[in-house]
Parts: structure tokens; sequence; C-alpha cells
């Protein structure tokens, strides 16, 4: 669900506009990432921060975004606006491709004020749980971050790593988006794909996120400067 567009359109330049904005605005944890591939096309797609410049994301955008001359621009969304207003860079740390996580780091300290915390490992996910889930709209004439309340149908529901299945459906651009449970405000997950056949989102499940900061060696960047506010 990354979206990839063959040049700068109408919308990257929108997002240019916002980037004159003060940077001292409160940050809201979430960013779109724009990847430019070395055949022209871009890649849009989401991601949350979670302490220590780190960026939480999905893997098969982040395996585009390591690619070989591929450069990643992260679009920091404003708090009051859910727009972009700052721009700066992130590289793949690591990704595991086949339960679609990844992680990246900025390029640059960005001390951002807010992250998203995670879940406990061990946390229990169950078909029932409210949730949070982002998805990418127009408004006037640009992209606007929304958030969108929806509902866990199913867990494990698909055999190999941990993976949670939810109502609505994610589009282009959404992938790497958190998915936050809706008492706790914890990540369960991150947005991998859609059904669109039974409408139902897919996301990359808790564990496979918390074997891939173990991999990365970066396990403290679950704890947080701020826990993020209600979506």
């Amino acid at each position: 669900m990354c979206f990839v567009g063959v040049r700068y359109s109408w919308l990257a330049a929108v997002c240019l506009l916002f980037l004159a904005a003060p940077v001292d605005a409160a940050d809201l944890g979430l960013v779109r990432i724009r990847t430019h591939l070395t055949n022209g096309d871009i890649v849009y797609f989401t991601g949350a921060h979670i302490g220590n410049d780190l960026i939480l994301s999905c893997g098969h955008c982040c395996q585009a975004a390591s690619g070989p001359g591929a450069r990643s621009e992260v679009l920091i969304l404003s708090a009051d606006t859910w727009m972009p207003y700052r721009r700066t860079t992130a590289s793949v740390l690591c990704l595991n491709h086949e339960a679609d996580v990844g992680l990246l780091r900025f390029d640059k300290p960005q001390t951002l004020k807010t992250a998203y915390k995670l879940a406990p490992r061990g946390h229990k996910v169950q078909a029932g749980d409210g949730v949070f889930a982002y998805t990418w709209r127009p408004q006037n004439r640009s992209e606007h971050l929304f958030s969108l309340r929806q509902v866990v149908t199913d867990v494990n529901r698909y055999l190999g790593p941990a993976n949670i299945e939810t109502t609505g459906l994610p589009r282009g651009g959404d992938s790497g988006g958190p998915l936050i449970h809706d008492k706790t405000r914890w990540i369960i997950g991150v947005t991998s794909a859609a059904d669109h056949h039974n409408r139902r989102g897919l996301y990359c499940g808790l564990s496979p996120i918390y074997d891939l900061l173990d991999h990365c060696s970066s396990g403290t960047a679950a704890t947080p400067p701020r826990q993020a506010s209600s979506p």
C-alpha cells in the first residue's frame, strides 16, 4: 500500500508549501515519508516516531527506500493541522520483509517532542478490540492525515509472523502507519496491506516489531520522550 508516483506531482508541490511553517510547532509524532527511486518513481508511505530518532514503518516500503540510489525525505506533521510543516531526511536502519516491518532513523537528531509507545511485550490483542488507524485524504487541494476508528476482526488469521486484521481498508500511502489501541494509545501493529475482497485492513503484529528492535540492538527505542495525544 505504498503510493508510487511517476514524477513530482501536484501533491509533492503542495507539500512543499507547508515547509515554511514555524519549526517550533508541536509535532504530531507521525510522519509522511517520500522516497525518490533511481527510475524516477516516488514512493509515499507513513511512519511513527517511537523515540530515539527512530521511525517505525512497514518492511515493503523500507525495502524500496533502502535500494541503491534511493533518497528518503521525511515530512514532519504538525499536531495542530495534521499536515507537513518541516522536512528532514532519514535512512533505513533494518527491516523484516516477511513480517513487513521496518525501522528508519533520522539522519540528524530531530528532538521531536512526541513519540508513540509500543504495547508491552506479550500484550494480547483480541478480536473486538477498538483501534485507530491512519489514512491520507485530499483536503483543500492537499493531502491531510486522518484517524479512523476501527475494530479488530481477527488475530493471526494468516500463517507466519504475528498479524492483525481489522475493519476498514487502507489506501495508497497508508502503509507503515501505526495501529493504535483506542484505550491505552499503545502501538499494537503496523499497516501492511488491504484485503479488497473482504474489505479488511492487514497489519503486522506486535511481536515482530519487538523482534526487529532486538535485532537492531535498539530496544530502548520503545520508550518515548512524551506519549502521543489521543487521535
